[in-house]
């Protein structure tokens, strides 16, 4: 899951590049409140970020073509100076119901 503030949510450069989900409640508090426990939480941020780098720095266009590359680098740029900015983060939640 991508946590994203909620004055964040509609942002043309961020629209169509990971499903950013923008809430209210915490999303732990949505688990439990959906009726699963045992809800654990990591933040995987900094490895997220890490492989968002070495997807901007790989070679795709030939792989994807010109269209699909410019459009999928424009959006990542983006959303990866926000994660750097602290400004998104990458998260992943399990639980049990």
């Amino acid at each position: 899951v991508f946590s994203v503030p909620s004055h964040m949510a509609g942002r043309p450069d961020l629209d169509g590049d990971y499903g950013f989900v923008a809430t209210k409640e915490p999303y732990k508090d949505l688990l439990a409140e959906a009726g699963f426990t045992g809800i654990g939480v990591t933040d995987t941020t900094t490895g997220y970020t890490a492989v968002a780098e070495r997807w901007l720095d790989a070679d795709l266009r030939r792989a994807l073509g010109d269209d699909v590359f410019e459009d999928k680098v424009a959006s990542r740029r983006s959303s990866h100076k926000l994660l750097l900015a602290g400004e998104l983060s990458r998260t992943l939640y399990w639980a049990t119901r």
